[in-house]
């Protein structure tokens, strides 16, 4: 059985934040209130977040990425697999294992994910502390697995946002170059801690168009802490990983490492 876990995401002041389904992807629209008159001015582009899983269509699946939190479990992105029971994941290695879904927060998007094999994978640390505006991260996933390949991806940049859309306080704002398949991975450190959850890209949706125009190295992820809190609420308390260094490492040596605790997720 899936547990819920209540989010205390506060409510939204101003802007409305809704969420709707296109073609299989759950978009969250800052939509402007009240009535449109005939007098008003033009109206200004609207901040979009696009869900950053990889939706194939001819295939009928969904793809992203989760990574290791504990033994026999793995985080990932709640929008990749809410309309599926049916999940796999690979690894590096091209292993596959059944997963099911065991604790869920639908508004902060994150999952916990247990390993029916209870296969257990090398696990990535969580940070105790938040990171700063300007701080150096990086993420190890699988974007575009259709066209990219299978074999894990880095993309680095910095905290770019201590604070999400409208300063929202449960999420940062980074310049990670991502792409759809990213949803669901951890964003890093240099230390090799995990300090987020890859969520999704902004975008802006100008009047008149149909299609939103993706703003480039701009992009969303829930903080730790919020995963941290999540695993809290489990009857049992599972056993994360611990830092085994406070000295930060070059980007080669840690994304080998990580690499050995990243997944691609499969949602039929």
């Amino acid at each position: 059985m899936i547990q819920k876990r209540q989010s205390h995401a506060p409510a939204v002041n101003g802007p409305l934040i809704t969420r709707w389904a296109a073609t299989g992807l759950t978009l969250a629209l800052i939509m402007t209130g009240g009535p449109a008159r005939a007098d008003d001015p033009v109206p200004e582009p609207l901040a979009t977040e696009l869900p950053a899983h990889n939706k194939m269509e001819n295939a009928n699946l969904a793809t992203g990425t989760a990574w290791s939190v504990a033994p026999g479990y793995a985080v990932t992105a709640w929008h990749i697999i809410a309309k599926t029971g049916d999940i796999v994941l690979v690894a590096d290695t091209g292993v596959e294992y059944e997963a099911n879904v065991v604790l869920i927060d639908e508004e902060l998007d994150i999952a916990l994910l247990a390993i029916k094999s209870g296969e257990q994978i090398t696990c990535l640390p969580m940070a105790d502390i938040g990171s700063r505006l300007g701080a150096s991260v990086f993420t190890v996933g699988f974007p575009r697995v259709d066209v990219m390949g299978r074999s894990p991806k880095v993309s680095q940049g910095i905290i770019s946002g201590t604070n999400g859309l409208n300063d929202d306080p449960f999420h940062y704002q980074t310049s990670l170059p991502i792409q759809p398949g990213n949803s669901g991975g951890p964003l890093l450190n240099l230390k090799g801690e995990v300090v987020g959850v890859i969520s999704s890209m902004l975008a802006v949706r100008n009047p008149g168009l149909d299609e939103p125009i993706l703003l480039p190295n701009l992009n969303i992820a829930v903080k730790i802490a919020e995963v941290q809190r999540l695993l809290e609420s489990l009857p049992d308390k599972l056993q994360p990983a611990h830092s085994i260094t406070s000295q930060e490492q070059s980007l080669e040596a840690l994304a080998d490492n990580v690499r050995r605790s990243v997944l691609i997720v499969v949602a039929r």
